[in-house]
């Protein structure tokens, strides 16, 4: 398993407690120690948006994480 642009950040306050997660990158090999057909068993693609084409300079827009994940929970409601 590969993964890579992996960041966490927890945010913590009297009133809330906020988690990010984001990854960049993820793919799974075959570990077989045979030669497989398919070394690569699972590989995330990001496609760029159809206003960056080749050869262009490439923006924010193609930089953007693959998987994104945010939790906000409040601590003034019990079992929030």
């Amino acid at each position: 398993m590969y993964m890579k642009g992996i960041h966490a950040k927890v945010e913590s306050t009297t009133m809330r407690t906020k988690v990010n997660f984001n990854l960049k990158e993820f793919q799974i090999d075959n570990q077989s120690e045979l030669d497989p057909i398919y070394p690569v068993m699972l590989k995330a693609k990001k496609e760029l948006p159809a206003r960056i084409q080749y050869g262009q300079t490439v923006t924010r827009a193609s930089a953007q994480d693959l998987f994104q994940l945010t939790i906000d929970m409040r601590k003034d409601v019990e079992n929030v």
